[in-house]
């Protein structure tokens, strides 16, 4: 390779450097809030946050989030985040490694996931409150879940695309052409990570598995419903309805499982999955996949038929052929970062990187990430996943 076009937009700068050390709460706040004003008061060029800490309070961290993401008084854009994992990045500093709009780590770095947690208060704990408390925590990691991948979706995508030239080996070997990119997937990283990380994508797998048959069974259950015009309440009835009638199929030989001993929590996590896969959110961030990573899982047949089409019907054409792949990766990484939030999970900055968490090890030059398509011709790079690269958002 020849030298290359270096961008600021993907490189740390310690001269523009933010350093987040120790427990973040108000102290650290206090401290970081004057540097990072006067970094974005001198101009509005890329912004380092270097981390090494294990955590602490999650609000803190979002407020400084906020303050890293602001933008001027005159409605300005906000300044470019890049972050880098310096040593340990645990809890809520892995957090605001991952909401970098380039996120870094050594090959030293240590990474932690895992869900939000509530201290024991000191006050009696009955059952209602017990049941209170639980439905804030899943509720809450419900949300961190989906904050985590909406910040990771383009990494998670990039490292997918980048290993799709070993998926049709990997079909071959499997004696499976069908076998779905998610599967794929899987078996590309098993000598790359973990098998720690293998069972926390094999259990993602299953239940973003088991969710799309959900899915598909519930909408041939709403199959000629004005939904739209439809009662909330009747709604969810009917989507209930679904669920019973799905998981009594499910376990129509199992002689010992029963609604009463297993299935009411399974009914509450369904119906709230499905729910989800009803909102806005997840159907804008499809369209949003396929408008910015479609070429890349288009086969050279399907290429050739599209560019053959007037330039404005290739872009409808485009979602119409890889929407199917694009959603099932979507809501398996949703999957992932879910299961990412049931316990602690430390990794490795390889491994964060293999999971779509950060997009670049440091000094790891085999390991593709987004800078290097940038910064060097396309020429020089023969195994870019598409020519026309998007950088993560």
């Amino acid at each position: 390779m020849t030298s290359p076009r270096r961008s600021a937009d993907f490189r740390p700068d310690p001269e523009r450097g933010v350093y987040l050390t120790g427990d973040i709460d108000q102290s650290t706040l206090d401290r970081l809030t004057p540097i990072v004003l006067r970094l974005q008061n001198q101009n509005r060029s890329p912004i380092t946050l270097y981390i090494d800490s294990g955590g602490g309070i999650v609000a803190y961290a979002q407020l400084l989030h906020r303050m890293l993401n602001s933008k001027d008084q005159d409605g300005g854009d906000s300044c470019r985040l890049i972050t880098v994992a310096t040593g340990t990045a645990a809890s809520a500093a892995s957090d605001l490694l991952m909401a970098g709009d380039y996120a870094l780590a050594y090959p030293h770095a240590l990474i932690m996931c895992h869900g939000v947690s509530q201290r024991s208060r000191a006050e009696t704990l009955t059952h209602e409150k017990a049941i209170d408390i639980a439905k804030d925590l899943a509720s809450s990691n419900e949300r961190y879940a989906i904050q985590l991948a909406n910040n990771c979706i383009s990494r998670f995508i990039f490292r997918v695309a980048f290993l799709a030239s070993e998926f049709p080996d990997i079909r071959q070997q499997k004696q499976n052409p069908l076998l779905p990119h998610t599967a794929c997937f899987i078996e590309a990283l098993r000598s790359r990570i973990s098998d720690e990380y293998i069972k926390v994508l094999e259990d993602a797998l299953r239940r973003s598995t088991d969710s799309d048959a959900l899915d598909v069974f519930a909408s041939q259950a709403m199959a000629g419903l004005d939904l739209p015009q439809m009662p909330r309440v009747q709604f969810e009835s009917v989507l209930i309805k679904a669920i019973l009638d799905y998981e009594a199929g499910q376990h129509a030989t199992d002689v010992e499982w029963s609604f009463r001993t297993h299935g009411f929590e399974r009914i509450q996590d369904k119906l709230d999955l499905l729910l989800n896969k009803y909102n806005e959110h997840h159907t804008r961030m499809i369209a949003l996949l396929c408008n910015r990573w479609g070429n890349s899982f288009l086969s050279p047949e399907q290429r050739a038929e599209i560019e053959q089409l007037p330039e404005d019907e290739r872009p409808a054409r485009v979602q119409e052929t890889v929407e199917e792949i694009l959603s099932t990766l979507w809501f398996f990484f949703v999957s992932i970062c879910r299961s990412l939030q049931k316990d602690d999970y430390w990794m490795t900055a390889e491994e964060a990187y293999w999971l779509g968490l950060i997009d670049e090890v440091i000094g790891r030059i085999d390991l593709p990430c987004p800078r290097i398509f940038i910064e060097y011709p396309p020429t020089e790079n023969s195994n870019t996943p598409d020519e026309n690269v998007d950088e993560p958002s």
